[in-house]
Formats: structure tokens, C-alpha cells, sequence
């Protein structure tokens, strides 16, 4: 039986009960339920699931820090003040 990187990627999500949020670079994926510090999270590249690159991901009011595909910091994205 042959499957598709699509079928595959379903089939693992299920699996592994991976989750997902979009961000401003595109999606983060992750196990579980909770995107936390020291999490290990994922982007979808042309083999599957690569980690995520470094670097900082917006999602809704947070910033969210990457490093060496795990995420280093959480924080609030402050507000400008008119």
C-alpha cells in the first residue's frame, strides 16, 4: 500500500496527537494540547515534519521564541499606547 506525504501527515497528526496554530511565518506544529517552554515544535517541509526554524513567531497577542527547534520563550506581545 502506497501512502501520500498528505495521508502520512494525517495519519502521524492522529497518531501523535499533534497540534497546530498559525502564525505570522506560517504554521507551528506540536504535540499535545499546550504550546509550552521546552516544547519541541515542527513546520512542514517537502520530507515531512523538519523543526521548526529559529526565530520569533507571532500568534495572536504572544511571541513565541524558537531555538534549535524547541521553544526557548513565551511571552505577550506589548500593546503601543496611542
Amino acid at each position: 500500500m502506497i501512502f501520500s506525504k498528505q495521508n502520512l501527515y494525517k495519519l502521524k497528526k492522529m497518531l501523535l496527537s499533534l497540534s497546530e496554530i498559525s502564525t505570522n511565518n506560517g504554521l507551528l506544529i506540536y504535540d499535545g494540547d499546550n504550546l509550552e517552554v521546552g516544547k519541541e515544535v515542527y513546520i512542514e517541509g517537502e520530507e515531512g515534519l523538519i523543526p521548526a526554524k529559529d526565530g520569533l513567531y507571532t500568534y495572536n497577542n504572544e511571541i513565541i521564541e524558537v531555538e534549535g527547534g524547541v521553544v526557548k520563550t513565551i511571552s505577550e506581545k506589548e500593546v503601543e499606547q496611542p
